[in-house]
């Protein structure tokens, strides 16, 4: 029989207190944190590179893998 996904994660006291703080008050990014945000997607937007060329392999390729 299947078992239920046990999370694990349950947090308490001065743990669950910092927690709750941080969603009623996120803190602004820093100038780093926003420009590895903004390589993240540049890196996310490319197409992706064949590990054995280094070559751009166009995305219809890849799509007829999975089909």
């Amino acid at each position: 029989m299947v078992r239920p996904i046990e999370l694990g994660l349950i947090l308490e006291g001065e743990d669950a207190e910092e927690f709750l703080e941080d969603l009623r008050n996120p803190k602004k990014p820093t100038k780093e944190q926003m420009e590895m945000f903004r390589e993240a997607i540049k890196i996310y937007k490319e197409p992706p590179v064949n590990c054995y060329n280094n070559r751009k392999i166009p995305v219809s390729t890849l799509m007829g893998q999975w089909h």
